[in-house]
């Protein structure tokens, strides 16, 4: 990224980068049009391949808490010829497509970024409580869930 930030930064004024697209338009800027067609090409195809990617992982998470009974059994069947987990694929690709279609980009985005936050809060908090707690020994687990949902609280 530091290299990346460099090569733009020379390319043009820090002032003059669109937001939106900065390589493509830094590129087209200085006169390289067949350059600016590659980098726009392969921002779309690494856009593309992050979001398949994604959607594919999260239908495993389903089919994972399908098998465990934390989400509708049906989300863990399996193609017996293909192997893959259609009906967790379906949910996945239609709740994507809903969200799509009916809600803004920067409410999507502020989304994703709270929804982040959250999870790294989460796994933090559990390494917390897996740092300190020993089955069996020491204080109930009341405190110590109490204390976890005050860290979480007030970050």
């Amino acid at each position: 990224y530091v290299l990346m930030c460099l090569v733009i930064t020379g390319m043009q004024s820090y002032d003059q980068i669109d937001l939106h697209a900065p390589f493509s338009v830094a590129f087209q800027n200085i006169g390289l049009g067949w350059a600016d067609k590659i980098v726009a090409a392969g921002a779309l195809a690494g856009i593309v391949t992050s979001l398949l990617g994604s959607l594919l992982g999260q239908a495993r998470i389903y089919v994972t808490l399908g098998r465990q009974y934390l989400l509708p059994p049906w989300l863990a069947r399996v193609n017996p010829s293909t192997g893959t987990p259609q009906n967790a694929t379906y949910l996945t690709m239609c709740t994507a497509g809903f969200l799509a279609l009916f809600l803004d980009i920067e409410v999507l985005a502020e989304l994703v970024s709270i929804g982040t936050l959250v999870v790294f809060a989460m796994v933090c908090s559990g390494v917390l409580f897996r740092r300190y707690y020993v089955r069996g020994e020491g204080e109930p687990m009341r405190p110590v869930l109490l204390r976890l949902l005050a860290i979480i609280v007030t970050s």
